[in-house]
């Protein structure tokens, strides 16, 4: 996303991994310690037998998001502002430089025409980029270095009312910029019948409008989890505190889906 400079709980950082998926596989058996309470955390989406998987899903994720960002970072240059400075970092240029070879390679001569010049668009838009984050840094006006960018056709009242329902998505980015692009791969498509370079912009640029809105469809899916994480890492945090106080009876209790281990005593001021 050197030292990284403190951001709210709700700033992203989409070069992290995902949250581990068997994290509390093992608290299911042993439980969780807390004073002299135990706490279980409930059952994630994969259980402990499926993490011998674990590191080839890891492995083709990463190789499926960074496929998908060499198809849009020729866009994201031209449809983005104040990008953080390692948003586009060594492996988005490999992937770029890796889908212009495919079309050299397989390509027509115009097409491979089309393919340089849009390889030479995120070379040149990514050094602007990175000349403004220098002078930004210069200036000391520090920007997350792994920021995505502000959109271009940010609708800040559709963000406003996202906002207010708490919803983890930018609107911008997931519904506005692949629009854009599908509607300019729909009006040059005409033009594509008596110019192959034309017709095969076209398909960029389709393919390009599609490939954004499934990346940024996995970046909401991943603020998602962090969203989630924090809500029951709190969940967890007050049955842990509940385990520590004295219960009516003892024994295994329910607080909001987590089951804890209640300490005998007298009457509590809480409802099991």
């Amino acid at each position: 996303m050197s030292t990284a400079p403190q951001t709210s709980p709700h700033v992203v950082n989409f070069e992290a991994p995902l949250p581990a998926l068997e994290k509390t596989a093992d608290a299911l058996t042993s439980g969780e310690k807390s004073g002299d309470g135990i706490v279980f955390s409930p059952m994630e989406a994969i259980s402990s037998g499926a993490r011998a998987g674990n590191a080839m899903f890891v492995f083709l994720k990463t190789l499926s998001v960074m496929a998908l960002r060499g198809i849009i970072a020729p866009c994201e240059v031209l449809l983005r502002h104040h990008i953080g400075e390692r948003y586009f970092n060594p492996w988005v240029f490999f992937s770029c430089v890796g889908m212009a070879i495919a079309v050299f390679v397989r390509g027509r001569l115009d097409e491979c025409v089309v393919a340089a010049g849009l390889l030479a668009i995120f070379i040149i838009g990514e050094r602007i980029h990175g000349l403004v984050c220098f002078l930004r840094d210069r200036r000391g006006d520090y920007w997350h270095s792994y920021s995505e960018g502000t959109s271009r056709f940010r609708f800040k009242a559709m963000d406003a009312f996202l906002s207010k329902w708490h919803f983890a998505f930018d609107f911008s980015t997931l519904i506005l910029e692949p629009a854009v692009l599908l509607v300019a791969s729909i009006a040059i498509r005409p033009m594509g019948i008596v110019s192959r370079p034309i017709a095969f912009t076209s398909l960029y640029l389709f393919y390009a409008s599609v490939a954004l809105f499934v990346y940024q469809l996995y970046c909401y899916q991943y603020r998602r989890q962090l969203m989630l994480d924090e809500k029951d890492a709190e969940i967890i945090a007050e049955a842990r505190a509940l385990s520590r106080s004295p219960a009516p009876t003892p024994g295994v209790m329910q607080h909001k889906g987590v089951a804890f281990v209640a300490v005998g005593g007298v009457k509590a001021p809480w409802k099991a």
